[in-house]
């Protein structure tokens, strides 16, 4: 039975340290059972130490109190140095958490450093230490705990104490410390290494902690990304911690053991009291009087609790609001900010000068060079809001009929002067036999093969990288197609293939020309959004094949008919509201050279009167502009004209205006600035 109860000790700890309290609660209660049943001193002292921790652990501070004296008994009947330091060290933690009985604190935590020290066990001397220095931290006396912590690491040293609950909280305190000096470099530092080793151990609070100080340093750096991503694994941890299944069981399963304990109480009371029945009638009243009213407070007291936690979950859930609110907020203003002069740019008067036969050589690398840096900013900025819309579900689905291999086939063609800088063969190998159309989100799909193809030539030298389609299933009009992108490249270490699929993540993070770490997110929020899920496989060094499976619907003959998008040849007549003279140049240079007609208006009072008298196919409507803005003008055309079709072009951040957007009748709305081939789709789109 004394090897039962060690056993049970032992995996109780563990329990403890993984937060699965359930499961530590219940074997530190069949401990003390087979301890009791044993009447064997020791034996409770151990069972009643573990039982106390766990309600430590679980911040029951009454009952952890009341087993840490009972231990602190036993240990005291033993003469057991050992134990008797374990249950002070025990109660100068309960005492520890209220500035009331800070000093009481010091006591427990002195005696138990005396006999720590007569037994000679060096876990209970670097435990005395750690405590010390988390109990000044906790209050803020931040030069009082540097000597323990000093003490507590030369203890771990000397004794080669490799103990990784030891190791961690050693690593934590020495995180709190930096952070109160602010040193948040070194807080930092100390920090990764608690969290590397709570992973490895699954050591639950220390994760908990620690995820909690490194939002608190993130967000005095005002780094507002990594604070809300710190509060996300926090909140991970803690969820995984105290579940709602978890905290009912733990409740029920300690409600159980607490009335067993009253019951046993209570047959004592009975058994010492027999010769007098009276007096025990009395007695018996007494105390079941007492353990009514100590259930009552009891089922208080969880009530409260439960509320304080529901309370501080709606804390971190506003505070979580509050950062990613100033995120979008930052976006939102970098969108507008940047969107408008971009357009002036990029749009037109780089590729109007790139498209001059005047001049020279050099001016002509010069402005290559220019185009090149603008699109990259250009892409990054769309990114960082294109990650903004998915977070916040505003991405639509935009449907058309697609010929699959003339678009990959374009995309691969567009990508091969890359690809052959880096000295790659890019090949596409697709069967001509999937020859059908398929209507679906084009732009989602060529997002997705675009990063994954732009990031296996980023990360290939003197290799290979290979584009294929395969048919995988077909059930009635859709056809089950795996796409897969394989390079020969540097490939991608096991640890990271999560990793690389987060916001502003890389494998990588040393070289910080591998891009901005968007890509791979976008990736995989569009192929689920199409019903896929992306799949990888690459170890370091042997290359990566990214794949994915979606459902494509085939373009029957119905669709084709009911499609706008399809084999439209007419010239189109479109309207371009805008007060700024540059984008007034750039969109009619770009909506001649598609083939179709542009007309300019300067506000939207213009374009009101304009309308009147002439018939469009399409409107392209700004929202900021002089006299009228666009919202009005839209909703007067739209009160003599319902049918007319109206796109909101603005630099705004489109969750800014989409709902009055689309209030006011307008039929779409797309961000400046915009290529050719965007704006070719739009057109396309928003045509009957």
């Amino acid at each position: 039975m004394g090897d039962s109860i060690s056993v049970l000790i032992d995996l109780a700890r563990k329990e403890n340290f993984g937060s699965n309290f359930e499961k530590a609660l219940e074997y530190s209660i069949i401990a003390v059972k087979l301890a009791n049943i044993s009447n064997t001193t020791e034996k409770q002292a151990r069972a009643y130490n573990s039982l106390a921790t766990t309600y430590q652990m679980l911040n029951d501070d009454e009952s952890a109190e009341k087993y840490f004296l009972l231990t602190l008994k036993f240990g005291r009947e033993l003469e057991s140095d050992y134990i008797i330091a374990s249950a002070l060290n025990g109660l100068g933690s309960v005492y520890s958490k209220d500035e009331s009985t800070l000093d009481k604190s010091i006591k427990h935590y002195n005696e138990a450093f005396v006999y720590a020290e007569k037994h000679g066990n060096p876990d209970n001397i670097a435990a005395w230490h750690l405590n010390m220095a988390g109990l000044f931290l906790d209050f803020n006396k931040t030069d009082d705990a540097l000597p323990y912590l000093e003490s507590a690491t030369k203890t771990l040293t000397d004794n080669d104490i490799d103990d990784p609950v030891y190791i961690a909280t050693l690593y934590y305190l020495e995180g709190l410390y930096n952070k109160q000096k602010l040193e948040f470099d070194t807080a930092n530092m100390y920090l990764e290494k608690v969290i590397q080793i709570a992973k490895k151990e699954d050591l639950y609070p220390e994760l908990i902690d620690s995820y909690n100080l490194q939002y608190e340093i993130f967000e005095a750096q005002n780094n507002y990304t990594a604070a809300i991503e710190a509060l996300k694994n926090k909140q991970f941890y803690k969820d995984l911690s105290f579940n709602t299944e978890k905290r009912l069981k733990l409740e029920d399963l300690n409600a159980q053991f607490k009335f067993s304990e009253y019951q046993k109480e209570i047959t004592q009371a009975q058994l010492e009291t027999e010769t007098s029945n009276s007096r025990n009638n009395i007695i018996t009243a007494i105390v079941v009087s007492f353990v009514l009213f100590f259930l009552l407070m009891l089922f208080l007291v969880h009530s409260f609790k439960d509320k304080q936690r529901r309370k501080d979950l709606e804390a971190v859930r506003s505070k979580t609001e509050h950062l990613t609110n100033l995120k979008s907020e930052l976006l939102s203003n970098i969108s507008h900010e940047l969107r408008t002069p971009l357009y002036g740019v990029m749009g037109g008067i780089t590729s109007m000068l790139a498209d001059d036969k005047t001049l020279g050589v050099e001016h002509k690398n010069l402005i290559n060079s220019l185009q090149f840096s603008g699109n990259r900013l250009h892409e990054l900025v769309n990114k960082i809001l294109r990650i903004t819309e998915i977070e916040s579900d505003r991405v639509a689905e935009k449907k058309t009929i697609i010929n699959l291999q003339v678009l990959i086939s374009d995309l691969i063609n567009s990508l091969n002067y890359s690809a052959k800088e880096k000295d790659n063969e890019l090949v596409l190998n697709m069967p001509a036999a999937i020859d059908n159309l398929y209507y679906l989100d084009s732009l989602k799909l060529t997002e997705i093969l675009d990063n994954l193809i732009s990031n296996a030539i980023k990360f290939t030298n003197q290799g290979r990288i290979d584009v294929s389609v395969a048919l995988v299933n077909t059930d009635s009009d859709i056809d089950y197609l795996e796409f897969k992108v394989e390079d020969t490249g540097i490939g991608i270490a096991n640890e990271n293939h999560t990793l690389i699929f987060e916001n502003f993540k890389q494998a990588i993070e040393e070289n910080t020309s591998f891009g901005s770490g968007l890509g791979l997110s976008i990736v995989k929020s569009h192929v689920e959004t199409l019903g896929g899920k992306i799949k990888l496989d690459s170890a370091l060094g042997l290359g990566s094949v990214f794949s994915f499976v979606i459902p494509c619907e085939i373009a029957t003959p119905d669709v084709i008919a009911k499609s706008t998008l399809y084999n439209r040849k007419k010239p189109l007549k479109v309207l371009v509201v805008e007060d700024n003279k540059i984008n007034q140049m750039i969109t009619n240079k770009l909506i001649v050279s598609i083939g179709h007609i542009c007309t300019i208006s300067h506000n939207g009072l213009e374009a009101v009167e304009r309308c009147k008298t002439d018939d469009f196919d399409l409107i392209l409507m700004d929202i900021n502009m002089p006299l009228m803005n666009g919202f009005e003008a839209s909703k007067t055309i739209k009160s003599f004209k319902p049918d007319c079709n109206i796109v909101a072009l603005t630099a705004l951040e489109i969750s800014e205006v989409k709902e009055q957007c689309m209030a006011v009748g307008m039929n779409g709305i797309v961000n400046k600035p915009i290529g050719k081939a965007q704006l070719k789709d739009i057109i396309q789109m928003n045509v009957a």
